[in-house]
């Protein structure tokens, strides 16, 4: 910021308002808000433009008890009148609950062969049918194709896991696939760098894990991916490793997740929640423990965040906390196919608006949930490299 500050002066600046001051208010406005701000002098359009601007909003939007109103939640409905017959469409939701239908631009929405691939600091990585994969800003409306290499085509590859992930020494966004090839059977792990526009395989006899437990997106947290493994070791059946990836070194590394839960408990829904780490442990009688990691990377650090009883009315086999509201409630993924929000004090439900009606259904090629992804609003796009694409084995 001390970069901004010094290209602050001789721009027109109010010299009576302090920066931090300026930093506060701005770091607080919705999207709309702050495009409109940058027309105030070419300090503040600087300023609201500049890497270190965003950061800055990413981590207090993920803070705990910060003011969630710029957290989304995008799924994938189907309204047809049988499960997954759609037509389908996009939808997005806000804090409040309110949702709306959206268009990725010119591509239309209405199709069964839509996947979230990743979500990265309010850019979404998606995937429409066939070999047609693209970056997109919801918020802005920006997007743009990812030129595929001839070596990676997703109709010759079933998607084990995927992400989005910035690398914050190279101020680069790259797109990391664990796949499937349908000819040899073998997994890898391949690399997409955007401001370079080249592919590269990075794991040639793929991971030391068996399968991922949760969704093919990883759970993004500090702008890395994280996915719940199990491992190969048949003899470690009960050690279930969270697996990330490092995008500066380009390598997957290891975190724990909390000692001595996973026997009381049948189910384990991954993710990210309230910029932290989450795990929630589900029982068939509807019990549910959702704990997070306090301090990144500190296993120690695991803390039980709150208890969803069963009642008579409702009884859940699968909880998935997904993001704080502006009201201090837990929208979540209940049952891999509707979402509602959780006040955690009084016990309370209320059903987005979409979900409320029976007729409604929501569909996914995976069978660990329908598609959705969650995203913070955000003018950041990645810079997309002009050089002819590259591929290295």
């Amino acid at each position: 910021m001390e970069k901004w500050i010094e290209n602050s002066k001789g721009h027109g600046f109010s010299e009576s308002i302090p920066n931090d001051i300026v930093l506060d208010i701005l770091s607080k406005l919705p999207y709309k808000s702050l495009q409109r701000f940058k027309s105030v002098c070419k300090a503040w359009r600087y300023l609201i433009s500049s890497p270190q601007f965003l950061e800055e909003n990413f981590f207090k939007a993920n803070a705990r008890n910060y003011d969630s109103s710029l957290w989304r939640c995008m799924y994938l409905a189907s309204h047809g009148i049988t499960h997954g017959s759609g037509p389908f469409v996009l939808e997005t939701s806000d804090c409040n609950g309110s949702a709306r239908e959206v268009r990725v631009g010119r591509h239309l929405t209405s199709t069964s062969e839509f996947n979230f691939l990743g979500s990265c600091n309010g850019l979404l990585l998606l995937s429409r049918g066939g070999d047609d994969l693209f970056i997109w800003n919801p918020c802005s409306g920006m997007n743009k194709n990812v030129c595929c290499s001839d070596r990676f085509v997703l109709t010759r590859y079933n998607i084990g896991i995927s992400g989005l992930a910035y690398d914050s020494s190279s101020e680069d966004y790259k797109a990391v696939f664990g796949v499937w090839s349908i000819d040899s059977g073998s997994m890898d792990i391949l690399l997409y760098a955007f401001r370079t526009n080249t592919w590269k395989t990075i794991y040639r006899k793929g991971l030391p894990f068996m399968c991922c437990l949760s969704p093919e997106q990883g759970a993004t947290v500090n702008g890395v991916p994280h996915w719940l493994f199990r491992r190969k070791d048949l003899k470690r059946t009960n050690d279930r490793p969270i697996a990330y990836f490092d995008p500066t070194e380009e390598k997957f590394r290891e975190l724990s997740l909390p000692a001595d839960r996973e026997a009381a408990f049948d189910l384990i829904a991954f993710g990210a929640l309230g910029g932290c780490l989450s795990v929630t442990y589900n029982s068939l009688g509807g019990l549910s423990e959702t704990w997070v990691m306090r301090e990144y990377g500190m296993e120690e650090s695991w803390m039980k965040l709150f208890v969803f009883f069963p009642n008579s009315c409702d009884k859940y086999l699968y909880l998935r906390p997904l993001c704080f509201t502006m009201k201090g409630e837990v929208l979540m993924e209940v049952e891999r196919k509707r979402l509602v929000f959780y006040n955690v004090k009084d016990g309370s439900k209320t059903h987005i608006s979409s979900f409320v009606n029976n007729e409604l259904y929501y569909w996914s090629s995976s069978n660990l949930g329908f598609e959705l992804a969650t995203y913070l609003e955000t003018s950041d796009f990645p810079a997309m490299g002009t050089k002819k694409r590259s591929f290295s084995v």
